[in-house]
């Protein structure tokens, strides 16, 4: 995989995270990144300390935004397994890495490159994407420098 983007996460005026979007073939295009069938990796440098339902709070808002009702319901049980494996983390500290990779399998947990569970499903990696490529992403000018922009 290559660096497609990267980017600095604020919420308010804290720098929570830099995010930085791995794809086999770099695009321009969130939709073209979100239904991509290959590989894509989503690594979250953290900054600042988070809890872990905080952490799961924002990834859950993110897709609220971006999902439809019917969406949401028909992820919902996938949607709680990943606040449990989100939970299982504990606190991210800063230092910690994140990874999400998002295959057509679903998507894999790591933190700092230790195994930390999966969800299944291409559905659910395309839904979780759209977190940070979405039409209402979680940050606007992290989106675009994620899609290298």
């Amino acid at each position: 995989m290559r660096l497609n983007g990267a980017g600095l996460r604020s919420k308010l005026f804290f720098k929570v995270y830099v995010g930085a979007l791995y794809a086999g073939e770099k695009s321009t295009s969130a939709s073209a990144l979100i239904d991509g069938k290959g590989l894509r990796r989503m690594r979250l440098h953290i900054l600042r300390e988070l809890e872990a339902d905080s952490f799961h709070a924002a990834l859950d808002e993110g897709m609220r935004n971006n999902l439809t009702p019917a969406q949401l319901s028909a992820l919902q049980p996938r949607i709680d397994q990943l606040g449990t494996l989100m939970r299982a983390l504990g606190k991210v500290r800063p230092g910690d890495v994140i990874d999400l990779d998002f295959s057509s399998a679903g998507v894999s947990l790591l933190r700092n490159n230790q195994n930390a569970g999966m969800v299944a499903g291409a559905d659910f990696a395309a839904a979780l994407l759209k977190v940070w490529l979405g039409d209402q992403p979680a940050d606007a000018a992290l989106k675009k420098a994620l899609l290298g922009h």
